[in-house]
């Protein structure tokens, strides 16, 4: 998929609210995995035989979106993952990207993650593609494979270039507001408009912490950064307090509380009878080891319980059996306060 370096359609939501915003560009789990979603969906709408086909517990979601792409759109008519090109009054490109769907009459994209806002990155869409046609409306489609579940609405003409002339203006001035796409913006460490809220939220939480004339926007020099470290201890330990409680009132408690909303995710699927699940998949032994993996403490604990081993007798025990077997995986590193 090729989106616009700097003013991406799936940017519109940030920049909507900061013009400041700039995705990091680094591939989380969350991005990867709607990347093999969108791969799988294209060719199934597209016809094509499917050669890189999801995981098992992703893939009830995937047939679900296709199956409401079928009831909801002209399969003879349908274009995927279609370059769309958004032009301003004097033929300048403002901005392109890849559209998911598009049959001529309505756009649809697919969303592999938790409900959003997305009616700034469908305008991009909407606009482009009204240009293209010239219609004065288009009916939008968010494709939502998690949560099987269709958000429907009409973008007029009108609506989706306002939203895209305000991107415009806030980027030109730019406007800088914190927001939720904040921990995806790679100048979050540096920004001035968060910076003044960290260093209010500082002031309140530590008095005695000296913080006038020092901007934390410039974290140049190891002294400065070490500073500025320091100090996130401060902000951590607050923000943990802050959700736990209000994690609590609203999920314990039942609290309504401004700006927050109860969201679900499904459990990681897990199977427990091994035995069982080999039996029923019709594959060889080591065709199905290849596919499981083993706890070491579990197998530790295991062996202390059936040979009566103290914890650290049975570790050494299973370390000294399984040595010739056990690969280590390549050391993280991180930083830590001193």
């Amino acid at each position: 998929m090729q989106h616009h370096a700097t003013r991406s359609p799936s940017s519109g939501p940030a920049h909507l609210k900061c013009g400041g915003f700039a995705g990091s560009g680094e591939d989380s789990p969350a991005t990867l995995k709607g990347n093999r979603a969108h791969e799988h969906l294209e060719q199934l709408c597209s016809g094509q035989e499917v050669t890189k086909p999801v995981p098992a517990d992703e893939l009830p979601g995937v047939l679900w979106a296709y199956e409401y792409v079928k009831d909801n759109f002209d399969m003879k008519a349908l274009r995927c993952e279609e370059m769309v090109h958004i032009y301003d009054d004097s033929g300048e490109e403002l901005s392109f990207g890849t559209n998911d769907l598009f049959d001529g009459e309505q756009i649809g994209d697919f969303k592999t993650g938790q409900v959003r806002e997305y009616k700034a990155q469908m305008a991009y869409y909407a606009a482009g593609r009204m240009q293209q046609t010239g219609k004065k409306e288009m009916r939008v489609h968010e494709i939502y494979t998690e949560h099987r579940w269709g958000k429907v609405y009409i973008l007029s003409y009108d609506e989706a270039w306002s939203i895209v002339n305000q991107i415009t203006e806030n980027k030109k001035t730019g406007q800088l507001s914190p927001n939720e796409y904040c921990t995806w913006c790679k100048h979050s460490g540096v920004c001035p408009a968060l910076s003044e809220i960290a260093m209010n939220a500082l002031e309140q939480i530590s008095p005695e912490t000296k913080l006038k004339n020092y901007d934390f926007t410039q974290l140049k020099t190891p002294e400065d950064k070490g500073k500025a470290y320091s100090l996130c201890k401060l902000l951590e330990d607050w923000i943990a307090g802050v959700k736990k409680n209000v994690t609590k009132s609203v999920i314990e408690d039942g609290e309504d509380v401004p700006g927050v909303r109860v969201v679900s995710r499904s459990g990681d699927p897990g199977i427990e009878d091994i035995p069982g699940a080999f039996a029923r998949m019709d594959l060889g032994q080591d065709e199905f080891l290849r596919a499981c993996s083993v706890s070491i403490p579990k197998l530790t604990k295991e062996y202390q319980k059936k040979f009566n081993l103290t914890g650290k007798e049975a570790s050494q025990e299973v370390a000294n059996r399984l040595e010739c077997l056990i690969k280590r995986k390549p050391d993280t590193r991180y930083i830590r306060r001193k």
